[in-house]
């Protein structure tokens, strides 16, 4: 299909008319400096740069090369409610939060995102046409002042300039003019011929909610307050007469008893708690958490670290005893006698801040509308839950009563299809229960597979439990893999050259902490991602092989893919490379890497 569409049109003798310009606008120039001292930290303060703002994210970003990553979300109050000066751009925030950790980005993601900015007319998107190819193209929509200065006068004629500032003793009225000014400006320099339209002035730059590692940008520019998406979210579900189907869940902050029933007031029904939760385990908010480093830890992988680790399960449920009781004590104080009595009435909450000062504006009336629900509840009533399918495992478990009633040693035996999924999953469930995480000796219990395996073959398999496909097997192979053992190997009427074919799919031993896996074959993308502490051997790999790894071994006997161990921080990995292609694979920026020599 795609090369019936790619051969539709000369696209590619078309695209040779994109004129690359970053040889021209990236010079070895001296950078001009515009301002310094008084002059530049004057029109810092005019446009809300923070000193936090150059130090956490712009100070990386010039010393490093990445964007700042940061932890546990952030406390800044919305703009709206501050007491300070808050620029313009700080009322607007994103609508997605991008949280990978490491951050994804251009530099070490290369492969599948880029930053490439075409300059010029795109025309339409959907038309088939030469004309659309005459553009100009940069590497990176961030120049420096000599680079814009270069890129302009390389336009020429060809771009118009509009002034994008207003005497701000003109207030409202000049805003409002301006904004007037500058769309007609844009308007009549495209229809003189201009194809480019430069702005003198515009930079562009979780919430509250915690989150192990994030952006730097995420946490101060993305995401919106939860009060907001709840109560739109329960509004939508009311006048679509549905509330009583759907349970919601809320979190991003919620810390006391008072947040508790606010939301509960709002429509939630369900509330995370997160960052209480993990202060209340003794975590002192280092903000240090992607870091490998927490002081106290709770998030780290050091052991040396993690010795200083003093919370306990006691610690959690003393807290949410407390954050329980100051749930009822302002339920008595409204009268009711359940948080149910209170779910979705948004008419028991009012306004009490109009916000800053110079605000007298804000109006947050459209948070506490009252849709009606018609004759349905204001909350979910649906009881019970839907059930699914019962999985191999419950004809395992039967079939093993002698290992769960006397400890027997036996090996089962099934013909399996890929629609049997979370093979061993609840088996394992159930060794746990019985005999504890390693109450029986590795491979205790044989099981052979014969066909495809479903998804999450394994996952979460405990000691003692031992799974060997003659076939092949779907994503997620041993998820969560805890001490069992995984074998996949041809069936034995298969002639494909096991190194040469893929045999398990994508992220297997996804966040394994123990076990071994063994595959007669190549694995997908994403090979042992978040690895732990499981020992694995493979024919090969795809892309990202050994992604966040922090623990355990993995021999890759064949090539791998591209982005090899990025964000790779402990374990081992042995890769067979006799092609010598590893150095192009691999992402060294997180890991060290050698030869070993061979005899």
């Amino acid at each position: 299909m795609k090369d019936m569409l790619a051969a539709r049109q000369p696209f590619g003798e078309w695209a040779k008319r994109i004129r690359q310009i970053d040889h021209i606008v990236k010079t070895d120039a001296a950078e001009p400096v515009l301002f310094e001292g008084e002059a530049l930290r004057r029109r810092q303060l005019m446009g809300g740069t923070t000193m936090e703002e150059l130090e956490m994210i712009l100070h990386p970003m010039v010393e490093d090369a990445q964007e700042a990553v940061g932890s546990m979300g952030g406390d800044t109050p919305l703009a709206v409610l501050s007491d300070k000066y808050r620029g313009l751009h700080h009322y607007f925030r994103q609508a997605f939060s991008q949280v990978t950790n490491p951050p994804i980005d251009s530099l070490r993601e290369t492969r599948v995102m880029t930053l490439r900015t075409r300059l010029g007319n795109l025309g339409d998107v959907l038309g088939r046409d030469s004309s659309q190819f005459d553009l100009l193209q940069l590497e990176s929509p961030v120049l420096s002042n000599a680079e814009f200065a270069a890129m302009w006068a390389h336009m020429g004629r060809s771009a118009c300039v509009v002034n994008c500032t207003f005497a701000a003793a003109e207030g409202e009225a000049g805003l409002r003019a301006a904004l007037r000014r500058i769309r007609l400006e844009a308007e009549e320099g495209v229809r003189a011929g201009c194809t480019h339209v430069i702005l003198t002035d515009e930079l562009s730059s979780g919430h509250s909610g915690s989150t192990g590692a994030s952006p730097q940008s995420s946490v101060k520019y993305a995401g919106l307050p939860w009060e907001m998406g709840l109560s739109e979210t329960h509004q939508v579900l009311m006048l679509n007469r549905l509330p009583h189907t759907v349970r919601l869940r809320t979190d991003g902050g919620i810390k006391t008893g008072r947040d508790v029933v606010i939301a509960a007031m709002l429509g939630a029904e369900e509330f995370g708690i997160g960052t209480a939760s993990l202060v209340a385990m003794d975590c002192i908010m280092p903000r240090q958490c992607h870091s490998n480093t927490c002081p106290v830890g709770v998030c780290t992988q050091d052991e040396t670290l993690r010795a200083k680790f003093e919370g306990s399960p006691e610690k959690v449920i003393n807290r949410f005893s407390f954050i329980a009781e100051d749930v009822r004590y302002i339920l008595a104080e409204l009268g009711v006698r359940s948080l149910a009595d209170v779910i979705g009435r948004s008419d028991l909450l009012r306004q009490v801040s109009r916000g800053s000062e110079f605000l007298d504006d804000l109006d947050l009336n459209p948070l506490l509308v009252q849709a009606d629900p018609g004759p349905y509840a204001r909350y979910c009533t649906v009881v019970g839950r839907n059930e699914v399918p019962e999985t191999l495992d419950a004809q395992m478990i039967a079939d093993a009563a002698a290992l769960f009633e006397r400890g027997e040693k036996m090996q089962l035996q099934y013909n399996i299809r890929n629609t049997h999924r979370a093979i061993g999953t609840k088996f394992s469930s159930r060794v746990v229960r019985k005999f504890g995480m390693t109450g029986l000796q590795p491979g205790h219990i044989p099981v052979r597979l014969r066909g495809s395996a479903g998804q999450s073959l394994g996952a979460f398999g405990v000691q003692g439990l031992k799974l060997e496909v003659f076939g092949d097997v779907n994503d997620y192979v041993g998820k969560g893999l805890s001490g069992a053992t995984i074998v996949v190997r041809p069936a034995p009427s298969s002639n494909l050259v096991s190194q040469q074919n893929t045999i398990i799919g994508n992220t297997v031993l996804y966040g394994a902490t123990a076990g071994t896996l063994f595959a007669a074959g190549q694995a997908g993308e994403r090979f042992a991602v978040r690895n732990s502490g499981a020992t694995a051997v493979v024919e090969g790999c795809g892309s990202n092989g050994c992604e966040y790894m922090t623990g355990g071994t993995v021999v890759i006997l064949g090539n791998v893919g591209d982005n090899f161990g990025a964000g790779f921080t402990g374990g081992q990995a042995f890769v067979y490379d006799p092609e010598g292609m590893f150095h192009l694979r691999v992402n060294a920026e997180t890991r060290s890497w050698q030869r070993v020599a061979s005899s």
